[in-house]
């Protein structure tokens, strides 16, 4: 009983700090373009063409190698 009591607090202590964090309106989790979709050749579930997302990699690659 005792290690369901300690379990059950510990994902209480997980919701709250979730909870925290949405209402200090930080960024939600967000997926990627790649992943298995990529390797099956399917189309971005998130914006829907996948050439899009890797122009778009490529471009905040070239943003992070300038340095800003």
């Amino acid at each position: 009983m005792t290690y369901f009591i300690i379990t059950f607090a510990v994902l209480v202590l997980f919701l709250i700090f979730m909870s925290i964090g949405v209402l200090l309106g930080k960024d939600p989790i967000k997926g990627s373009c790649g992943g298995l979709g990529k390797i099956m050749g399917s189309k971005c579930d998130i914006c829907g063409d996948r050439d899009k997302c890797e122009k778009r990699l490529k471009d905040l690659a070239a943003q992070a190698a300038k340095g800003g």
